[in-house]
């Protein structure tokens, strides 16, 4: 490749994220896609344009793994999500989104369940692969697979569709392990990354209980098997301790939100090394929105009863020494993922393990870390910065400038 083919990012500082180091003046040498070549002493190419960084400090592109690209309960509600949108909708409305997400330095998402029958989520993230639009790398679990009367269904619709008589749904897939494995097959056939399953009841469905498993042990169990032996991963949703345990021994990928767990399901984590994904800065915003009177009665009280048990349960997860992803959960505009890692910080993680849950350790359980999650040669020129270290204040990550990826330039607020 000739040199003028090249680009050189001048760093003031670099987070070396995996080491847990910071080092000073760091060159980066992009060639195409990819970084190749990085370190203090890499000389830059004189024909190759210099994108100067000095007064920043650059980390690796930051990765949320709990996106939702059609919801955002600040707007609609669920019900009104589904009823009075169409999966074109959700389209447009996520390419919108997850645009925002990449402006805030999201250079890598995973989608965990939309609010549509179809697969837009699918169809956005081939769109963006393909080049026909700009947005973050995708990888997508296109419904939240839920029993009937669970986490995922429309419990607010009254028998019989209300006066429309409609026998509206939501992503409900039949009691029994054979339904079960075929919902995961019907998923794959249409795209899907990654399987997702509503294993308790939720905060904002109706007359569901997030203490619940809501399926049996041999349904859960056969989601996991039938997902790995096809070849992609899983996640479920899990408030409850039980959900818990039973989605760590089934095997599952990675266990959403665990807002209730207890010693058992820590333990089980532990023991099965499932990822634990804690979306704390969701629980926080609904518990501000609950203050405005912005939820439903139900709703309210089990975001309530939810808040005063999640710190002990998230300490628990920190002293049993569990792996986290950074993960959103956007009930909230989209721009406000970011606060996710102050969130955690908040809570007792420390900055550099908050920052290894959005980039190393988000990779890793993408499966991708030969690729991204961290500045190395060879691996994809993924790269943000902001003009503070945010191990030192981890909130500086709400200010990032910078965004630049796969070697293309998204945002450069230092220019």
């Amino acid at each position: 490749m000739d040199s003028q083919d090249r680009i050189a990012v001048r760093c003031g500082a670099l987070l070396n994220v995996a080491g847990r180091r910071c080092l000073e003046q760091v060159n980066i040498i992009v060639a195409g896609q990819m970084i190749e070549a990085i370190g203090p002493t890499v000389q830059v190419p004189a024909s190759a344009p210099v994108i100067d960084l000095s007064n920043a400090c650059c980390l690796p592109g930051l990765m949320d793994m709990h996106v939702h690209t059609s919801l955002d309960v600040s707007h609609f509600s669920i019900l009104e999500s589904y009823l009075t949108k169409s999966s074109a909708d959700h389209a447009l409305i996520g390419l919108q989104r997850v645009q925002t997400m990449q402006r805030h330095g999201f250079t890598t998402i995973r989608v965990v369940g939309e609010l549509d029958y179809e697969y837009s989520a699918v169809a956005l993230r081939d769109a963006i692969g393909r080049g026909d639009f700009d947005g973050p790398r995708m990888l997508v679990a296109p419904h939240m697979l839920a029993p009937l009367g669970g986490h995922g269904d429309l419990n607010e619709v009254k028998q019989g569709g209300g006066a429309c008589g409609c026998g509206i749904l939501g992503t409900v897939v039949p009691a029994g392990v054979d339904n079960v494995r075929e919902a995961v097959r019907r998923e794959v056939k249409h795209g899907a990354d990654w399987i997702k399953v509503a294993a308790t009841g939720g905060l904002l469905t109706e007359r569901d209980d997030p203490n619940a498993q809501l399926w049996t042990d041999e349904e859960l169990f056969a989601f996991a098997d039938e997902a790995h032996r096809l070849g992609k991963g899983i996640c479920a949703h899990v408030d409850g301790d039980r959900a818990a345990v039973t989605c760590a021994e089934a095997g599952y990928d990675s266990i959403e939100h665990a807002t209730l767990i207890e010693e058992s399901g820590v333990a089980a984590l532990a023991r099965n090394h499932s990822v634990l994904v804690p979306t704390v800065y969701s629980l926080d915003w609904l518990l501000d929105a609950g203050a405005r009177g912005d939820l439903s009665g139900d709703a309210l009280a089990k975001v309530q009863a939810a808040a005063q048990r999640r710190d002990a349960g998230f300490a628990l997860a920190l002293a049993g020494g569990i792996k986290m992803a950074n993960g959103s959960d956007p009930c909230f505009p989209h721009e406000e993922c970011i606060k996710e890692f102050a969130a955690m910080v908040r809570l007792g993680l420390p900055p550099w393990e908050a920052l290894r849950a959005g980039t190393v350790n988000a990779a890793e359980l993408l499966g991708l870390q030969a690729r991204i999650g961290t500045l190395e040669v060879g691996k994809q020129a993924d790269i943000v910065a902001l003009a503070g270290n945010p191990v030192q204040d981890i909130g500086l990550l709400e200010e990032i400038g910078f965004v630049m990826q796969a070697g293309k330039v998204v945002r450069n607020d230092f220019e």
